[in-house]
C-alpha cells in the first residue's frame, strides 16, 4: 500500500491516478523538450553568430574598461533590439 507523506494509507484509485500524473508529466516533459531542440534547429544559425559576435564584443570591451558606465538593462535591450 501506497502511504502520504503523513504517514498515511493511501486510497488505492488515488495512488493510481497519482501513478497516472506522474507518468503523464513525464511523458509531457519529453514533449516540451522535442518542441524546444525544433526551435532552436529552425532558428537561423547567422543570427545566432551575430549575436554571439556581439556579446563576445562587449565582454572584450568591459575587460578594459576598469568602470563600465552602462546599465545591464540598456546593454541587452540594444542588443535585442538589433536582432
Amino acid at each position: 500500500m501506497k502511504t502520504t507523506k503523513g504517514g498515511k494509507t493511501m486510497n488505492p484509485t488515488d495512488a493510481y491516478r497519482k501513478e497516472l500524473r506522474k507518468k503523464e508529466l513525464k511523458r509531457n516533459k519529453k514533449e516540451r523538450k522535442k518542441v524546444r531542440e525544433v526551435g532552436i534547429l529552425k532558428k537561423d544559425p547567422e543570427t545566432l553568430k551575430d549575436q554571439i559576435g556581439k556579446l563576445e564584443a562587449m565582454i572584450l570591451f568591459w575587460h578594459h574598461d576598469p568602470a563600465p558606465a552602462y546599465n545591464v538593462q540598456v546593454v541587452s535591450e540594444c542588443i535585442w533590439s538589433s536582432s
